[in-house]
């Protein structure tokens, strides 16, 4: 059975969680112009993300007896479906009669790169690259985006999913939790 500690996230973690995100968001509109010129990552909706994953997170402890906390690709699969459920990052201008207006999936493009990042955890950015320049990584992503934006409530699909990625990419990882 898990300890109140496990289940328990104090404010400094939820700003840090939220400033990963932000950094996230950052990094995403430093290398594509349209998300720097027609979003905005919004703190608040942040905040909810982080409070539904931890919600979540809790529930799954408890229904799976988990002892400690959980491994990195769980983590990652219930911050996916948090982020494309609550939806951080926002379109500007918010007018749907603008010509700017797209079709968004940006949370599920942040999603699916939140949780590389999340089972890479400790591995170099050389190895990370490798995945990324896989052959089939771009098939997989773009996959896995459709995926997020379809069924944004499938958690334990988007688990597995990170949990195959590890499995072949970061195996090292699999007994790591945080």
């Amino acid at each position: 059975m898990p300890t109140k500690s496990h289940i328990v996230t104090t404010s400094e973690e939820r700003i840090e969680r939220i400033n990963t995100l932000q950094g996230a968001y950052d990094l995403m509109a430093q290398r594509y112009k349209e998300i720097k010129d027609y979003t905005h990552f919004n703190p608040s909706f942040a905040a909810v993300t982080i409070e539904d994953y931890l919600q979540a997170r809790k529930m799954m402890i408890k229904r799976d007896k988990i002892r400690g906390n959980p491994q990195w690709h769980k983590i990652a699969g219930l911050m996916a479906s948090s982020i494309v459920l609550n939806k951080p990052i926002q379109l500007v201008p918010d007018n749907a009669d603008s010509k700017w207006c797209r079709l968004s999936r940006d949370n599920e493009f942040l999603a699916v790169l939140h949780g590389l990042a999340i089972c890479a955890e400790g591995k170099s950015k050389r190895k990370i690259e490798s995945v990324v320049k896989l052959p089939h990584f771009r098939k997989w992503f773009d996959d896995f985006v459709y995926l997020l934006h379809k069924e944004p409530s499938n958690r334990d699909g988007f688990i597995l999913t990170f949990e195959t990625l590890s499995l072949t990419y970061f195996s090292g990882n699999l007994d790591n939790t945080k």
